[in-house]
């Protein structure tokens, strides 16, 4: 199954670690970041019953420095996992200049930890 999902994606992922608040209608949810690529990422979120398909806001703590870089995004799936869940956001609003910063960190980042487990 993961080989299959693979084989659909359009763009490489880079496994990552970064905060981000979402927020949909009135709520608003504290999550994790895990995974990134071109078209969206992969967040990670302890609320349970967070959030639902459709739109929302994002707010990307900025890896390298104390700002934050606004996106929007749509739910693409949502997978529950023991009291925590899952999601596949893909963007519908970045900035190209903030898609460069956040790409150009989690590729970095990304090589740094490929080196690190291959020695």
């Amino acid at each position: 199954m993961e080989e299959q999902n693979r084989e659909r994606r359009r763009c490489v992922r880079f496994d990552t670690s970064l905060d981000v608040t979402i927020k949909q209608s009135s709520s608003e949810y504290q999550g994790t970041i895990k995974n990134f690529s071109r078209h969206g990422l992969k967040v990670y979120l302890s609320q349970l019953d967070a959030l639902s398909q459709g739109l929302l806001e994002m707010s990307i703590k900025n890896p390298r420095n104390d700002t934050y870089i606004a996106a929007s995004g749509e739910v693409l799936w949502k997978r529950i996992i023991g009291s925590d869940c899952e999601l596949g956001v893909r963007f519908k609003e970045i900035s190209p200049e903030q898609k460069a910063v956040l790409l150009d960190y989690t590729y970095r980042d990304w090589v740094k930890r490929k080196r690190e487990a291959g020695s």
